[in-house]
């Protein structure tokens, strides 16, 4: 390795340390935007795919945090399970920011996945864990396991339909809907409560039994 090949990498991980210290602030500005347009963190941290054994997994480039509407009420299950007791899981829709730097096969450019699903909660064997990152980035991606359908021509704007192994293999996922942008539009708090949380508001997938 040459030294200019060594100081380009330096570089690179300087301009990646900036990027996540950016994210990190991003993060905090979401939920606090999310206070104030009547929505709740379903997890109070983002959700992330980590491999040891593949290198795309050494990077984190993918993010996802999941969210409640506040006026929805508490969920309880039907069956006397107590796994979902004393938590803040609602009976209602899941929304979601999926913030991808690396969409390199489709875009090549930073983007931000504003999603809303529809589920059968009493298919939710838990609340969502960090590494369970799969569970929710899949279906925005997994042709296999759902039908995408274009809402609109000028707007990155879709619906996501499961299919049968899909709704058994994504915790009981029914539909959703998931808009695209680039994550350049998201500079400052206003473009915050903007660009994800009245999206959010705007997204309509139909009406679903979530119990």
């Amino acid at each position: 390795m040459s030294t200019s090949n060594g100081h380009n990498i330096t570089i690179a991980i300087q301009v990646l340390r900036k990027t996540y210290e950016n994210l990190n602030r991003l993060f905090s500005e979401m939920d606090r935007a999310a206070e104030e347009e009547g929505f709740v963190p379903l997890t109070t941290k983002f959700l992330r795919w980590k491999s040891d054994a593949q290198t795309d997994g050494w990077l984190s480039s993918n993010f996802i945090k999941l969210y409640q509407k506040a006026s929805d009420p508490l969920y309880s299950s039907q069956d006397g399970r107590s796994i979902f007791e004393d938590t803040e899981l609602r009976a209602g829709s899941v929304y979601g920011v999926e913030i991808d730097l690396a969409d390199e096969k489709e875009r090549n450019y930073p983007t931000m996945t504003v999603f809303q699903n529809y589920y059968q909660l009493s298919e939710w064997p838990r609340l969502p864990q960090i590494s369970d990152h799969w569970i929710f980035y899949n279906p925005l991606h997994d042709s296999d396991c759902f039908t995408y359908t274009k809402m609109e021509q000028d707007r990155d704007l879709w619906t996501h339909k499961a299919t049968a192994k899909g709704k058994k293999k994504y915790w009981g996922i029914v539909e959703g809907t998931h808009e695209i942008i680039p994550l350049t539009n998201v500079c400052d708090y206003p473009s915050v409560k903007k660009e994800i949380f009245e999206r959010m508001n705007n997204l309509d997938a139909g009406t679903f039994d979530t119990l």
